[in-house]
């Protein structure tokens, strides 16, 4: 278990940071999530005029309130953030919706990442997370682990169909 589990205090600020306390936790994990991060963005293939929504963290709530048209994004990526997504189906509703028809999706998720109930994500949160992706009309998933700079790191890319 890592350190930062057996102390609730710290564990509260990896899943909702605030504070001194919450902007030295924020760096810590901006340290350890920036191998995984530049894979996420890599896996866009970004040409350089696309419109992209990067979600941060939190539970999704604004992500309800955005006032994004549907169709309006080319690309959305979010790391270690979608296992806070509450409820994650509806969450993952409106990222399809804000796509554009053939628009991509990055996820990136640690084995450490805090989940909202307490405790870590573990490798086996892409068998949970890709049947939802697929009933949210993803397709092209691909999930794949990787030893990275937080342990290891799952990257989930997909799209929304052309048509």
């Amino acid at each position: 278990m890592p350190v930062w589990q057996s102390c609730p205090m710290i564990a509260q600020q990896f899943a909702l940071p605030r504070g001194v306390l919450g902007r030295i936790v924020g760096t810590v994990m901006a340290r350890a999530n920036a191998a995984l991060t530049r894979r996420v963005v890599g896996a866009l293939r970004l040409k350089g005029d696309e419109t992209v929504l990067e979600i941060g963290p939190g539970p999704g709530t604004g992500l309800a309130l955005l006032p994004l048209p549907p169709g309006s994004c080319d690309a959305v990526c979010a790391v270690n953030n979608v296992q806070l997504w509450q409820p994650l189906p509806e969450s993952l509703a409106r990222v399809f919706d804000v796509l554009t028809p053939g628009g991509a999706l990055a996820l990136g998720v640690t084995e450490r990442a805090v989940l909202p109930g307490g405790g870590s994500v573990g490798r086996t949160y892409d068998s949970l997370l890709v049947p939802d992706l697929e009933r949210a009309g993803f397709v092209d998933l691909a999930a794949t682990w990787e030893r990275g700079g937080n342990g290891h790191e799952l990257l989930i890319t997909a799209r929304r169909s052309a048509a």
